[in-house]
């Protein structure tokens, strides 16, 4: 299905961050009087772009980047060239053939990916489409989702709120009359274009046979069948049909009540996340959680605040995902879910294991605690643990009838807490 929208009435950073909190798998192709670009999505994870200037490319950005040769570029493209059927992305090229290590994959895809966004931040006109049926930056090569976030990936607001950054940088060394070289100019390509051109298969003759017209008395009348007319991006209906998803054992005016939560929640005009890192207000929430409503609510409710939302399920993500904050000079809260949370397997033990543990690891990160209302137990050893704060969160599976609304209540909630701890008195 694809999706169409207009950039002035949805900024590049809220589209992004849309795809990215519905985990959405697909093409995002923003075009306008420049040219055309494309950002892969894969399960709301960055796996690949395609810059509108056609000279600025992955293996271009790996030499310039001194992580690979003109000569290993010039070997991965011939690799690729007779590769046929079985042609990838060069990055998987590259690292297939040994010339390009994990991290150095990622450190250069992530700059093709920043300088992409950089770029079309500064458009105030123009038109996107997002196909979740075309995973692929070029016709000839496409991903397959969830297994270029196997090998290498970008979590979307980390990338994003790295790109606003640099934009900002930049223009604040233009306005000081500093001079500021394009990107075109920085990553001009390293090859000529005729070392880039990939093999032309010889065709045959074109004859009746090859275009079944030999036996076109024998056809039957067929009507075509309708071309497909995009649909206009709705966020609201994008975040329905996520809920739909997650809540599969509520009754539809059950989802759609908390459709309609989560849309008052978010109904903003401006860009908050672009304006609070404009300001140097970063912030975000790392939430310790499997639960995909809470997860997705909180990046939703969240968004407007300013302070981003990052999930994780596994103890070394999380460390990870803390390190970049902080190498972005980006504060973090840490959360840690219920240990009963729906789909978790943890026991209280463990929780009360993994946050000690993260507390000796991340002293200067302050930590909360989401609970069971009733049990009064866990929330004292919370406090004793170190906690700043415990807040009970609604069971889904035991107060069924009233879940919806317990939720909202709680959402509304954490918020609250959220924007109390982490955004500076001036913003609230």
């Amino acid at each position: 299905m694809a999706l169409t929208g207009d950039l002035t009435q949805l900024h590049i950073a809220d589209i992004i961050q849309l795809i990215h909190t519905t985990r959405k798998s697909g093409t995002l192709t923003v075009t306008g009087e420049k040219g055309e670009s494309r950002i892969i999505f894969s399960n709301g994870y960055l796996v690949g772009a395609s810059h509108l200037n056609n000279r600025i490319r992955i293996g271009t950005v790996l030499v310039k980047m001194h992580v690979i040769t003109t000569e290993d570029l010039k070997s991965a493209l011939d690799a690729q060239k007779y590769a046929g059927k079985n042609r990838e992305p060069l990055l998987r090229t590259l690292m297939q053939m040994g010339k390009v290590s994990d991290d150095a994959a990622f450190k250069g895809l992530k700059k093709l990916i920043e300088i992409t966004i950089v770029e079309l931040i500064s458009w105030t006109g123009g038109t996107f489409m997002f196909d979740d049926q075309a995973i692929a930056v070029s016709p000839e090569c496409s991903y397959q989702p969830g297994v270029m976030e196997q090998e290498i990936s970008l979590d979307a607001q980390m990338v994003l709120m790295d790109s606003l950054r640099v934009f900002d940088e930049r223009e604040r060394d233009k306005q000081a009359g500093q001079k500021v070289p394009s990107y075109e100019i920085i990553f001009s390509d390293v090859l000529p274009q005729e070392d880039r051109e990939v093999a032309v298969k010889i065709t045959p003759a074109v004859t009746a046979d090859i275009l079944g017209l030999a036996d076109l008395d024998q056809m039957e009348n067929k009507i075509p069948e309708p071309v497909s007319v995009p649909e206009i991006f709705d966020p609201v209906e994008i975040h329905r049909q996520k809920i739909r998803e997650i809540l599969t054992d509520f009754p539809a005016d059950r989802q759609e009540a908390f459709v309609a939560f989560l849309r008052t929640a978010t109904d903003c005009a401006s860009s908050p996340v672009i304006s609070a890192q404009r300001e140097g207000y970063g912030r975000a929430v790392v939430l310790f959680s499997v639960d995909a409503l809470l997860t997705h609510a909180a990046m939703t409710i969240c968004k407007n605040d300013g302070i981003l939302v990052f999930s994780t399920s596994e103890e070394d993500e999380l460390d990870r995902i803390i390190g970049q904050c902080q190498a972005l000079k980006i504060v973090p809260a840490l959360v840690f879910d219920s240990p009963r949370s729906f789909g978790s397997s943890l026991r209280k033990e463990d929780v009360a294991s993994l946050r000690l543990r993260a507390r000796e690891r991340h002293q200067s990160v302050p930590m909360f605690q989401l609970s069971e209302p009733q049990d009064y137990l866990f929330t004292l050893q919370s406090f004793r643990d170190g906690m700043l704060a415990v807040l009970p969160k609604p069971d889904r599976e035991g107060g069924k009838e009233t879940f919806i609304e317990d939720m909202t209540v709680f959402l509304e909630s954490f918020r609250s807490l959220v924007r109390n701890f982490l955004l500076p008195t001036n913003m609230l």
